[in-house]
């Protein structure tokens, strides 16, 4: 099944966003560019565009987003 972003639902993008940030360190192992990279500065300087409702969920949940 194929969504684009809007239809994307929440609980899917909730979860590949936490097992993303769950598994970065390994993954910074493999990808050079994604090590040492933080939760904090995946929402920084996203120039006004909108977190995907279940992105945003996760960041709140973790204290990245008030």
């Amino acid at each position: 099944v194929m969504f684009t972003r809007g239809d994307m639902p929440e609980d899917v993008v909730y979860n590949l966003t936490k097992a993303f940030w769950e598994h970065i360190d390994e993954m910074g192992q493999a990808q050079k560019n994604l090590k040492g990279l933080k939760p904090e500065d995946a929402v920084k300087d996203i120039a006004g565009v909108p977190l995907h409702p279940g992105a945003e969920r996760y960041y709140r949940e973790i204290g990245v987003l008030k």
